[in-house]
């Protein structure tokens, strides 16, 4: 196991840092936390992760800009003629131009 450290945030100020243990294994994290602590923990990632992804598929399909990226991954022309839209009317940093 090894820690991080970890910035805590509150209205966008740094009010404090925490440690927050990452383990290396499963078993080393049953071994610190106890099972009950772990399970309970998987399943409110689970009800999290699952609420995340109905909530990303009910609401940026409504956007326009989210609609065009996903057809541009299917079509090399479209992306191509997004390219070209967006180093016409936005400014690219020579750092990404030489990327």
């Amino acid at each position: 196991m090894k820690n991080i450290d970890k910035e805590v945030r509150s209205d966008k100020v740094v009010i404090g840092v925490v440690q927050i243990p990452v383990y290396e294994s499963l078993k080393e994290m049953v071994a610190a936390m106890k099972e009950p602590a772990v399970l309970a923990l998987a399943n409110r990632q689970n009800a999290s992760d699952i609420m995340n992804t109905f909530r990303v598929a009910k609401t940026s399909t409504a956007s326009p800009t989210a609609q065009l990226n996903k057809l541009a991954k299917s079509n090399p022309d479209l992306q191509k003629a997004i390219e070209a839209l967006v180093s016409k009317y936005v400014a690219v940093p020579d750092a990404q131009k030489a990327a």
